[in-house]
């Protein structure tokens, strides 16, 4: 895996898909966060 961290192109294909996997991450815990705001005001009213 070290090795072949250090060829250009997949260092490139390494950032592509670390900075995918964080934007999807990101997502998800927004998403989830929301759902429990809404949550918290349907169970409010």
């Amino acid at each position: 895996m070290d090795t072949l961290a250090f060829t250009p192109i997949n260092g490139s294909m390494m950032a592509t898909i670390i900075l995918g996997v964080i934007a999807v991450v990101g997502v998800a815990v927004g998403t989830m966060f929301r759902q429990r705001r809404d949550a918290k005001k349907k169970g409010e009213r």
